[in-house]
């Protein structure tokens, strides 16, 4: 009986222990989940950040790369000292063309 008594409380203890454990391991990778959650959320919201800073850098290039090509064109200044609308519309219809065949810019 003793040996039988002796067993149980062993038995007992052994699952207490283990459910302890078990529920502590549990708490601590929660929290830790949420530290690495929130680790990464922050360095994803830098990269995201960042190309678009580079993203609207290189628009904003290409804009004052159109403007230098627009104010620098012969018949765009001929257009506008005569008050030519349809000569201004064939040269920029002219610099689009162009952008779109010899460079990356597609959709100027």
């Amino acid at each position: 009986m003793k040996k039988h008594s002796l067993l149980s409380k062993f038995t007992s203890i052994a699952i207490v222990v283990s459910i302890v454990t078990i529920v502590l391991g549990y708490i601590g990778l929660s929290f830790y989940k949420s530290t690495i959650e929130q680790s990464v959320y922050e360095s994803t919201k830098l990269e995201l950040q960042t190309l678009i800073d580079s993203s609207l850098a290189a628009k904003k290039d290409v804009g004052i790369t159109n403007a230098y090509s627009i104010a620098n064109d012969g018949m765009i200044k001929k257009a506008l000292s005569e008050n030519q609308r349809e000569l201004a519309i064939v040269s920029l219809k002219n610099i689009s063309k162009t952008f779109k065949e010899h460079t990356d810019f597609k959709n100027v």
